[in-house]
């Protein structure tokens, strides 16, 4: 089996994910006030953005994973990783602007295996492995499965209409 790389990203806090190198399309600097608002989308959801002429959808990852709402202060823009889903997936949107609190970088774990502890039902497909890079275990995302989640709308429309700033 192929050593798969990994993207290392900081969500929220001290808490660290790993993104699959192969679904990485790019990382963008965004301005908040450029962030299209779409009303009654569940909150993650915080809106579009125009890129190169396509929309992609701008989701606060942190709120996904149920880490509470990123934060960004007045002049600060927000920190995305673009993801793409894989290859063999028809029906997808074909980008997604994941916000991020900052960038460590690609990594090579020495090993990964299947995470056997309970997860909450919403991140059991969504982080199903965990891959150990410098003593840690870090866990990786599934971007298939966050475009499923996006595509099948499992995401619960709110209320209120998300405001990509939040301080």
């Amino acid at each position: 089996m192929t050593q798969e790389d990994y993207f290392k990203v900081r969500v929220s806090g001290d808490v660290r994910i790993a993104l699959p190198l192969d679904h990485v399309q790019t990382v963008l600097k965004i301005e908040p006030q450029l962030v299209c608002p779409i009303p009654g989308l569940d909150v993650s959801l915080l809106g579009t953005v125009n890129r190169e002429g396509k929309l992609i959808w701008v989701m606060d990852l942190s709120h996904v994973l149920g880490l509470g709402f990123i934060h960004c202060s007045p002049g600060q823009r927000l920190t995305a990783v673009v993801l793409s889903p894989s290859s063999t997936r028809v029906g997808h949107q074909a980008a997604l602007a994941c916000v991020v609190s900052s960038l460590e970088g690609v990594f090579t774990p020495l090993h990964v295996q299947h995470i056997d502890k309970r997860l909450k039902p919403r991140l059991r497909d969504l982080l199903q492995r965990v891959a150990y890079h410098d003593r840690l275990g870090i866990a990786i995302l599934e971007p298939d499965h966050l475009f499923d989640l996006v595509q099948a709308r499992q995401l619960q429309p709110e209320t209120a209409i998300a405001d990509p700033v939040r301080r």
